[in-house]
């Protein structure tokens, strides 16, 4: 009699495309997942060496009220790091750093 445990052993993650002036790092998914529930999600940003980050969003005072009830879309996301600026951002994380949840 033998017993085999099988699962889904895929882990959730997005790769860095952009970083802005400001050193907020926009980025794509890796596999598919509702952007909605990572919003204030903390991540590991892997660049040079291994960075935290929180994921964020334009806040919802800042939205016109037609705007304030829809889905957020990946493009309204960003990844915080703790940079003033691209330069100090990119001294640590490059385009194409891959990033994962900090579960």
């Amino acid at each position: 009699f033998r017993v085999m445990y099988a699962g889904h052993m895929d882990e959730i993650g997005f790769i860095v495309h952009y970083i802005d002036e400001n050193g907020f790092l926009f980025f794509n998914t890796i596999g598919g997942t509702d952007v909605a529930t990572e919003i204030g999600q903390r991540v590991w940003v892997h660049g040079a060496e291994r960075v935290a980050g929180v994921i964020g969003r334009k806040a919802i005072q800042a939205f016109k009220l037609s705007d304030s009830s829809q889905t957020p879309s990946l493009k309204d996301l960003w990844i915080d790091i703790g940079a003033r600026s691209r330069e100090e951002a990119e001294k640590v994380v490059k385009i194409g750093s891959p990033v994962t949840l900090n579960a």
